[in-house]
């Protein structure tokens, strides 16, 4: 009867642990995601490199270089956004959310993978697309 008990304190204490893990990478997920779009959204780009990849902190470098081409964008009317859900699976993160400027909103995903222990927003051929969204905004 005591090896039963202890069996189930031991996984329960197992599944408190998971839980606390799963939570973890979810706040850091969404920390990082809501860092990113912050400083996208108020065009500094040097600020949003560090939340990215190397391929979009490369992109995010020749704009950092370009930002008389945003001089006459308001700072004023920078865009919202709202994070609505995240899923985790392995390495991979995809963060929905909803962004409104000028009245519009769309609903936007953002991409994010665990690189060398930290959670970096990705690029590859179908994040291109949400990059160009994420400019026509702004």
């Amino acid at each position: 009867m005591k090896s039963i008990a202890s069996s189930l304190l031991k996984v329960a204490l197992l599944g408190v642990l998971l839980f606390n893990v799963s939570c973890s990478e979810e706040a850091d997920v969404e920390a990082v995601a809501e860092k990113f779009l912050t400083h996208i959204n108020k065009l500094e780009f040097k600020e949003a490199k560090e939340y990215c990849d190397e391929k979009l902190a490369s992109i995010f470098g020749m704009l950092e270089g370009s930002t008389t081409m945003f001089k006459d964008i308001s700072k004023e009317n920078v865009p919202t956004f709202k994070i609505k859900g995240l899923e985790i699976k392995d390495d991979v993160a995809t963060v929905k959310y909803v962004q409104t400027k000028d009245g519009e909103t769309k609903e936007e995903t953002l991409i994010l993978k665990k690189i060398e222990g930290k959670w970096k927003v990705s690029s590859n051929k179908e994040d291109v697309n949400g990059i160009d969204n994420q400019q026509k905004l702004n």
